[in-house]
């Protein structure tokens, strides 16, 4: 969800002495947080795109303290966890950290590096997309998918990020809505997608029926599919 800046955010930012803090929870398939690496993560980047299908992409160096943080099944660093990571800001006034939340992760890839000096875990991530363009998951199985013509676009979207990627958390707005054609919201012609298309090459199709759509997760996790916005309707003056 978007998020609204208060004063008190305002305030925070306009401080001379910034002292900025990193969180790193860890978080089961359930998005449950069931650790948090605060302390332990000694470097590390986040990179956004709004250009890009993927908009979150990191990594981040993890100081291996014990056996629990070695790559394995039973570890803590494993492909059926995520990562939510949290930059914090702190407040010269109250002298508390002030969290702001920069999305959930899945684990890209990892290389364990170890050696008597620095016992260090190099590891990369990426936001949930990667749960369907295939590189963790979201390979349709079936011999072919076929969405029929005359079938309501958002139905089609939903049905394909529930049913096939087990998405649970979404806002699809209704595409097309804003074009003055005939069944403007339908899918206009059978689309059909051959054995081993991702859930995101449907939704991808799906979206690009029509122009200047966008489709992504925001940093709590839900799939959004909107308008990009333009601001042509926005107020020209700041509130």
């Amino acid at each position: 969800m978007s998020f609204q800046p208060q004063q008190s955010d305002i305030q925070l930012l306009r401080q001379r002495d910034k002292k900025i803090y990193t969180k790193v929870q860890l978080l089961n398939s359930h998005f449950k947080p069931i650790n948090e690496l605060q302390g332990e993560v000694i470097d590390g980047n986040i990179t956004i795109d709004a250009q890009s299908d993927t908009r979150r992409t990191g990594s981040m160096t993890i100081y291996v303290k014990d056996n629990s943080y070695i790559v394995g099944k039973e570890s803590n660093i494993w492909l059926d966890k995520y990562l939510k990571i949290f930059i914090g800001f702190k407040s010269t006034r109250t002298q508390s950290i002030v969290w702001y939340n920069v999305g959930i992760y899945v684990f890209d890839s990892s290389q364990y590096t170890y050696d008597s000096i620095t016992k260090s875990l190099t590891l990369s991530c990426s936001d949930l997309t990667s749960k369907l363009d295939g590189s963790h998951g979201g390979v349709v199985n079936a011999v072919n998918t076929t969405i029929p013509q005359g079938v309501v676009i958002r139905d089609s979207m939903i049905g394909t990020i529930t049913q096939l990627g087990g998405v649970t958390d979404y806002i699809v707005d209704e595409m097309g809505e804003y074009y003055d054609t005939v069944n403007h919201n339908e899918v206009p012609y059978d689309l059909e997608f051959p054995t081993g298309v991702t859930v995101y090459d449907i939704v991808r199709e799906l979206r690009d029926l029509y122009p200047a759509w966008e489709t992504f997760f925001d940093v709590d996790g839900t799939f959004i599919c909107q308008m990009i916005p333009t601001c042509e309707n926005d107020s020209i003056v700041l509130d």
